[in-house]
Order: C-alpha cells, then sequence, then structure tokens
C-alpha cells in the first residue's frame, strides 16, 4: 500500500509534464496547477503517514520514509521550480502595469493642468502621492501646480522632494533649476537662487548641468549684488 502511493507520487510528478506536451495550454490555466499542487500534497501527505504507521522500525530511524520523502521531494522539484518561476514573472508584470499604469494617471493629470483644471490634477497627483510618497514625478507635477496657482512655497517644497527622491542626475538638475527659477523669479531671491544651483556643480562637477549653472550662478549674483 505504501509503495502504491509512493510511486503514484512519483507518477502524478512526470504526469503534470506529459499533460503540458500534450496540452501547452494549459500552462496558463491556474485552476491546472492548483488541482496539481493538490493532488502532489495529497498523495505526499498519504505516503508520508502510511509509511510511518505501517513501516515504523523499532529502532525509531526512518530510513523508508526519510528516502520517500527525499525523492518525492526531487520528483516534485522542478514543476515546483517552474510554478515559482511563473509567479516570479507574473509579480514583474503586475509592477510594471502599476508603473504604467501611474504613469498614464500623472500623464492625464498634466494635460488637466494644462487644460486650466489644476484643482482637478491636484487630486490625481495627490492621490498618486498617498500611493508612493516618493515619487518623483508625481512631487515634480505637484511643483507645476502649486505654482499654476500662485503658491510659489509650496512649489519649492514639492521640487525639494524632488532633489531628495530623483532617480537621477538629470531629474536632479531639472528640479534644481525649476527652483532657482521660482526662487528669483516669484519670491525675488537671486541669492538663494544662486545657492540653490551651486547644488549642481557639488553633485555633478563635470556635467554640462554644470557649466549651465555656474553661468546662472554668475548672473544671478550680479543681480543681488544690485538689489
Amino acid at each position: 500500500m505504501v509503495n502504491l502511493f509512493f510511486w503514484l507520487t512519483i507518477a502524478a510528478a512526470g504526469a503534470v509534464w506529459v499533460v503540458f506536451l500534450v496540452r501547452p495550454k494549459l500552462k496558463a490555466e491556474p485552476g491546472f496547477h492548483v488541482a496539481a499542487l493538490g493532488v502532489a500534497a495529497a498523495l505526499y501527505a498519504v505516503t508520508a503517514v502510511l509509511s510511518w504507521r505501517l513501516e515504523a522500525p523499532p529502532s525509531g530511524l526512518h530510513f523508508k520514509l526519510y528516502v520517500r520523502v527525499l525523492v518525492g521531494a526531487l520528483a516534485w522539484a522542478p514543476y515546483l521550480f517552474y510554478l515559482a518561476g511563473i509567479c516570479i514573472k507574473a509579480l514583474g508584470a503586475a509592477a510594471e502595469d502599476a508603473e504604467t499604469s501611474e504613469d498614464g494617471r500623472l500623464a492625464d493629470a498634466a494635460r488637466l493642468l494644462e487644460s486650466g483644471h489644476a484643482s482637478h490634477a491636484r487630486s490625481i497627483v495627490a492621490e498618486a502621492l498617498r500611493r508612493d510618497p516618493d515619487n518623483p514625478e508625481a512631487h515634480a507635477l505637484m511643483a507645476e501646480i502649486h505654482r499654476a496657482r500662485g503658491k510659489s512655497d509650496l512649489a519649492l517644497g514639492s521640487l525639494r522632494l524632488v532633489e531628495a527622491n530623483a532617480r537621477d542626475n538629470a531629474q536632479f538638475a531639472k528640479a534644481v533649476f525649476k527652483a532657482s527659477v521660482i526662487l528669483d523669479e516669484d519670491l525675488g531671491r537671486p541669492a538663494d537662487a544662486a545657492r540653490e544651483l551651486d547644488l549642481i556643480r557639488k553633485r555633478m562637477p563635470g556635467a554640462p548641468e554644470a557649466a549651465k549653472a555656474q553661468a546662472l550662478i554668475v548672473r544671478l549674483m550680479d543681480e543681488a549684488a544690485s538689489q
């Protein structure tokens, strides 16, 4: 009886791959995988329980049980690794879809802002930031929304968050340039704008953005001196 269930466990593991060869479409059916795992678990458990109860040796060292458990695990291991790969790919695809949909929502918010619907755009971006408080693209768009509504201080705060969470130097530099414009043009603080631009020189001294920042710093310091 024990041997019967043991060999059924091994045979079921092989049968899964035979089914895949005959019906490849079943690879994409979650129900099939659930059923296969259920059969595997049931046969595995029955084999182990029967082996333990019917073949327990006086010494207590149940070598037959250990061998059956090991061989059964090895028989099903390729299928389990296959399922793990499917799950990893599915999770990756789900994360990519979520990121794509988030980008789409932010693009919708940008279009709303351009068409003059700043309040509606703000609600969309605020929701995106609730889901991901460190999203630099959302903070950058929120800065534009605040500035469009005449709230330059809030726009500056949003750009600071872009700088802190920038994905790369290009995104960082863009946020710094925008912050310097707000400091100079909106808030009338050219000296602070120059100090803002100096962040680029410190973070990426050899980049083209650093040369542009240096030229702007000279102009802003002249402007500050003339005030």
